[in-house]
């Protein structure tokens, strides 16, 4: 039998807490008997579904035989076993999933990691089966893999100081426990037994969930470990408000969609809880803002306020279920000499070790760039005629510069049979230092990541593919026509990250945290394809730039000037 096993918190006592808040339509009903469980108290719910017709229906219905789908309806079923058990550390509570039973589960009470840490303690390191890894931060990234045959975690595509370990699988060490064993913060547990072996059970999984044998194979997910103690959760919750009420506008601080949203699947998205709603295309830290207005929020405010995504499937119009604006949020913050980072309504701890790990490194491979100097980033008016900061005016800058090569929206694009995708070679390039320049503006971590990938995908194309290295060949040539410049002169080529900032201190200090990692991954992209890579700093100013100076003549020059325009005819 497969189980599904979820651990709550220790501080739960109590089978009500471990539920999720639902309307009074489909409130779960406790169906258990009077019957003992020896070792446990239990309790068993179930919410029945009300039989609906499958989404697919109306699409195929006008082109089917009278009454041949009259009958058609999908219900799903759940139900949940809580279990209060006994252990070594006092009593806990479990819960067991049974069909989509854990849609009835308090995610907000659970143990975090408990069914990774439960698979990494339990699991033979030698016979994995599938692993799923995520980048956490703005840009949520996850990625799976499996084996057909058990192998070990390096056979797999996991980059062990880049990414999180999100789910592992594979066999058992000790067949006692069970024979395959699978785990995220929830356990997936393939064992042979019966009702009244699950307290025993249980006790079993809590036993090596509480063990250390991870350490051994997988010490490096301890690099970013889910925050525990209440008093500082409410420290960083407070802060979070904070940043919030600000209206901070930083790399720091943005919205990322949970992993519980299907992103691709709505169309636009719903922001209501504060006596009004607003719909959105994309859900961003400026549409929230707009939602708020000038109102303050509260943290119990971050959970009122819902966000639903609208679909909409062969022209019917279904909704998500509502989640709440916490669950969007992400926040890098310092506490106390600590960094932590909020993503998925989960607060991280980072490791200092690893922090100075990731630092070190990048010193290494990402030298600061001395040369050119760069022109300083003053606002110019948008589309609302507000003055803001925008990348395109900036680059504009250098369409006269005798040493530079203005490239910016000058995209190459594969030929016939190759796909349609246009790229960007880089936005500047310096002939007198052979540096492409990739700008873009330190606020946004999204826009961060597009930016290192933009540098890599250029340089492996300049690598692999021939007619990538003559378009840009060409493209020097043309304006630099009585220098000389060849294939052989791209090896020598830098890439530049150019960030515009207000702020004074180093870079690759004020970068955020999977930022760094990010720009780390792309490093040594770069240093793979042999391309060396810098960063550097444009100084981003208030208000427009200043007039440029008046050209004044001497006063006999400007005298000849109006005699020989008067005797012309």
């Amino acid at each position: 039998m497969k189980l599904n096993i979820t651990l709550f918190s220790k501080e739960i006592q109590d089978f009500d807490s471990c539920l999720r808040k639902s309307s009074p339509s489909r409130l779960p009903k406790s169906i258990r008997s009077n019957k003992k469980l020896p070792g446990a108290e239990y309790d068993i719910y179930l919410l029945k579904a009300q039989p609906n017709p499958p989404k697919w229906l109306p699409f195929i219905h006008a082109h089917v035989q009278p009454g041949a789908v009259a009958d058609i309806a999908n219900a799903a079923n759940s139900a949940l076993i809580l279990l209060k058990v006994e252990t070594p550390e006092g009593l806990r509570i479990f819960a067991i999933a049974i069909g989509h039973g854990h849609h009835l589960i308090n995610k907000d009470v659970i143990e975090p990691q408990f069914g990774l840490l439960t698979t990494l303690n339990g699991v033979d390191p030698e016979r994995l089966k599938l692993v799923d890894s995520k980048r956490i931060g703005v840009q949520t990234l996850q990625k799976r893999e499996a084996s057909n045959l058990e192998t070990k975690l390096a056979d797999f595509d996991f980059e062990f100081d880049a990414e999180l370990l999100h789910i592992v699988s594979g066999a058992c060490a000790d067949e006692k426990l069970g024979t395959r064993i699978r785990g995220s913060d929830s356990l997936l547990l393939t064992s042979k037994l019966d009702f009244e072996a699950l307290p025993e059970k249980c006790l079993s999984i809590h036993k090596t969930f509480r063990e250390d044998t991870y350490q051994k194979k997988f010490s490096f997910i301890d690099h970013i470990k889910p925050e525990k103690s209440a008093r500082t959760l409410d420290k960083l919750d407070s802060k979070l408000v904070e940043a919030l009420n600000q209206r901070l506008t930083t790399a720091k601080l943005s919205v990322a969609y949970p992993d519980q949203i299907d992103y691709e699947a709505n169309s636009h998205y719903v922001l209501q809880g504060r006596g009004s709603h607003r719909e959105f295309n994309e859900v961003t830290l400026p549409a929230l803002y707009d939602y708020l207005g000038d109102d303050e929020v509260e943290f119990a405010d971050l959970k009122k306020i819902r966000i639903t995504g609208i679909e909409v499937d062969s022209g019917a119009m279904r909704q998500t279920a509502a989640e709440p604006l916490h669950a969007y949020l992400t926040y890098e913050v310092d506490l106390d000499g600590i960094k932590f980072v909020l993503c998925n309504r989960k607060w991280y701890r980072i490791s200092n070790d690893y922090l100075d790990q990731i630092q070190q490194e990048l010193a290494t491979l990402i030298l600061p760039s001395e040369t050119p100097g760069l022109k300083p980033w003053h606002q110019t008016l948008n589309k609302k005629e507000k003055l803001t900061h925008i990348e395109g005016d900036y680059n504009i800058q250098y369409k006269q510069d005798a040493d530079f090569l203005y490239m910016d929206k000058e995209l190459f694009t594969f030929g016939p049979g190759l796909g349609h995708s246009k790229i960007e070679i880089a936005d500047l390039f310096h002939r007198p230092s052979k540096k492409l320049f990739c700008v873009k503006r330190l606020n946004d971590s999204a826009t961060l990541s597009h930016l290192f990938s933009q540098a890599t995908v250029s340089a492996d194309l300049f690598r692999q593919h021939a007619p990538y290295r003559d378009k840009f060949v060409t493209e020097v040539t043309r304006q630099w026509p009585s220098q000389t410049f060849s294939h052989e002169d791209i090896d020598s080529l830098r890439f530049v990250y150019a960030l515009g900032t207000e702020r004074t201190e180093p870079l690759l200090e004020i970068l955020p945290i999977f930022s760094k990692v990010m720009l780390l991954k792309h490093a040594r992209m770069l240093q793979r394809t042999r391309f060396k890579v810098e960063i550097a700093r444009v100084e981003m100013k208030p208000g427009t730039a200043p007039a440029a100076p008046a050209v004044t003549f001497p006063r006999r020059r400007r005298k000849q000037q109006t005699t020989t325009s008067q005797s012309s005819p």
